[in-house]
């Protein structure tokens, strides 16, 4: 039942954006904040880490690698990971030392042991505003499998840390949006509490406009 249920939503974004009907819209971004609220964790999905094949880049920092992925239509929002080597081979950055690049992974699912909690302001069709708390790896388990992620930190200092995050549906063409603004100490708090607008079912013409996107 769930599948049909995901299946029809999918189909409902289809349309074209010249012509997505209002009434279109404002349902699908009302089943989405249902979909997300309903759903009980019950799996604790993350990206494969697959680095062979992979170029790994040297960054600023000692014994860190960026694991190249793809951009998505700007150079900032990329799909990248950081890993540094151990006896095990390869493994994800998450460390205080770090921050930004322990975000990034945090962003692209590569944290296996993820407790966070998102806190989001979800923007639905006619000016509708709904708060959703979840844990963070309900994203991921609902999105993940067939979508694709794009991040891009954009700032973070001892306080504050700002990022967006972006799923997009390669086949259908559409994405779902967090413009992340959070404090930087619940990056690496047990269940810290990492908040966001959130923006669903945006037909991706442009991305560049996104960021304009009137809140």
């Amino acid at each position: 039942m769930k599948q049909l249920y995901i299946s029809i939503l999918f189909i409902t974004l289809l349309i074209p954006l010249g012509g997505l009907a209002q009434t279109d819209k404002a349902q699908a971004d009302a089943a989405i904040h249902q979909l997300l609220t309903s759903k009980p964790l019950v799996e604790n999905w993350h990206s494969p880490i697959d680095i062979e094949g992979k170029k790994l880049k040297k960054t600023n920092e000692r014994g860190i690698w960026r694991v190249q992925g793809k951009c998505f239509q700007i150079s900032s929002l990329r799909s990248d990971f950081y890993v540094t080597q151990s006896e095990n081979g390869y493994q994800p950055v998450f460390n205080r030392k770090y921050p930004m690049e322990s975000f990034v992974n945090l962003l692209q699912n590569r944290i296996i042991d993820n407790h966070h909690i998102v806190l989001l302001t979800h923007h639905q069709y006619g000016k509708v505003k709904k708060e959703i708390r979840i844990p963070m790896q309900i994203l991921f388990d609902v999105f993940g499998r067939t979508m694709n992620l794009y991040s891009s930190v954009t700032s973070i200092d001892t306080l504050t840390t700002t990022a967006v995050l972006i799923f997009h549906h390669p086949k259908l063409n559409y994405i779902h949006m967090l413009d992340i603004n959070t404090k930087t100490i619940n990056i690496f708090e047990n269940e810290g509490e990492i908040t966001a607008d959130f923006y669903t079912n945006i037909p991706q013409n442009n991305i560049k406009s996104l960021f304009k996107y009137e809140k």
